[in-house]
């Protein structure tokens, strides 16, 4: 698996799509961690049986939320906690990370 890591219009899909023709890209990952906890299920158990799944021809573009604004909402700030948790999850298990800031992708992992 391959992720790709930014803010939410920092480019990261389209420099994807871009760099990794041929390779299923997955998006929206975030909202998928939203339901879960709507739910009341532990996203980052269910993260860990998804990334189980994904093959080295994957590429997830995942949300940095985490130089926003804090939310003044418990859940919300629960919910960003989350995310970057469940991202660190993806990012340890992954064969590359890439961090794309104004379109511009580079490698730290």
């Amino acid at each position: 698996m391959i992720v790709v890591l930014g803010g939410r219009y920092a480019g990261g899909a389209e420099y994807a799509e871009k760099n990794y023709p041929g390779c299923r890209i997955m998006t929206g990952y975030e909202e998928r961690i939203r339901e879960q906890m709507e739910r009341g299920e532990d996203p980052l158990h269910c993260a860990g049986i998804f990334a189980e799944k994904l093959d080295s021809h994957c590429v997830m573009v995942l949300t940095e939320m985490g130089c926003g604004i804090v939310p003044g909402e418990h859940g919300e700030r629960l919910f960003r906690e989350m995310n970057g948790r469940v991202n660190c999850l993806f990012a340890e298990r992954a064969e590359q990370v890439i961090r794309v800031i104004a379109g511009v992708g580079q490698r730290i992992k």
